[in-house]
């Protein structure tokens, strides 16, 4: 992953209803960058994905989650590969067909546009995606602050500018929802790895894990 890899996700409240199922569990695609892949330096790969699914089957909501991450991505590559088979957000909810799309994108960007709104338009336009290839919800996750965003002011406006854009789209449309990344940086906090750009396998753990309420009220309707 690039320096830049910094990504986080956001979401707001509107929920798609849903009925609870027995028959057939909830397909849940985590699509973005290395904070999707799991990278943690110094350690395997530790996505959140399997956490959230734990947690989730553990609240007695039947779901599969899986998660395809692109380490150094920014959210306008994800966008321009769309259909690329194997790396493509549409090309894996082809082959899943999930009932709600996390979208944790933008981090990357921040080392290479300056302008809030281009990248939010990148964001946004991969919720689209989702909502056009037939995903009835996307949860877009903030993008997390960093040692990055800590030593680089303009960076950190940034993301607050894209992230407050992500949440002003998610309250105006039924079909998407924003939710804060749930932790901020801190130096010697042992949810980050010391790159300050990813998480340890602990930070990956407790995003997963915060995600899950968010995630079961999607999924049910509640």
């Amino acid at each position: 992953a690039s320096f830049a890899t910094t990504v986080a996700v956001v979401a707001s409240v509107s929920h798609p209803h849903s009925t609870m199922s027995t028959a057939r569990p909830w397909q849940v695609l985590c699509y973005g960058d290395s904070l999707t892949a799991g990278t943690s330096p110094g350690h395997s790969d530790a996505p959140y994905a399997p956490y959230l699914e734990q947690v989730l089957q553990a609240r007695g909501v039947p779901a599969v989650v899986r998660h395809h991450g692109l380490p150094g991505w920014t959210s306008a590559q994800m966008v321009a590969e769309a259909s690329v088979e194997s790396v493509g957000v549409q090309s894996a909810i082809w082959s899943f067909s999930p009932a709600l799309a996390i979208l944790l994108a933008g981090t990357n960007d921040l080392a290479y546009f300056d302008d809030a709104n281009t990248i939010t338009e990148s964001i946004l336009q991969l919720h689209r995606l989702c909502h056009q290839e037939g995903v009835p919800h996307t949860l877009a996750v903030g993008i997390p602050s960093s040692g990055y965003q800590s030593m680089n002011a303009q960076a950190a406006s940034l993301a607050q500018s894209v992230n407050e854009n992500l949440e002003r789209f998610c309250q105006s449309e039924p079909k998407s929802t924003f939710v804060n990344f749930p932790f901020g940086f801190a130096r010697g906090d042992d949810r980050w790895s010391f790159d300050g750009l990813h998480f340890t396998p602990k930070g990956y753990q407790v995003l997963g894990e915060s995600l899950a309420p968010v995630v079961e009220g999607i999924l049910t309707g509640h």
